[in-house]
């Protein structure tokens, strides 16, 4: 009982000033965010925020790579180098090597 009266007296002195209660409410409020993931989920929202935004800028360089190519799709000259280099064909007039792969002995 007398350890009863003894801790009650000592919160009642340590909560006599208002800064001591205020930072009594302040650290419980931080605990409280902590445990309760209130915090945590904070930080991890700012953490995909920054992988979302890595992501659109990304996606932002595509779409200008899309675009620049229709832009070029109605160049006829394009198009023909195009056709030329993808089914690895020549004009006529244009140089031909061969290699063969054949070794002397």
């Amino acid at each position: 009982m007398r350890l009863f009266f003894t801790l009650r007296k000592f919160v009642i002195s340590f909560l006599a000033r208002p800064t001591r209660v205020f930072i009594v409410c302040l650290l419980v409020v931080v605990v409280n965010m902590i445990f309760k993931g209130g915090l945590l989920e904070i930080l991890n929202l700012n953490q995909n925020l920054k992988k979302v935004k890595v992501q659109q800028s990304e996606l932002k360089q595509k779409i200008e790579n899309i675009d620049m190519k229709i832009l070029r799709a109605s160049d006829p000259n394009y198009l023909e180098l195009e056709v030329l280099n993808r089914f690895d064909l020549a004009q006529e007039g244009d140089l031909i090597f061969v290699f063969s792969d054949v070794q002397s002995h």
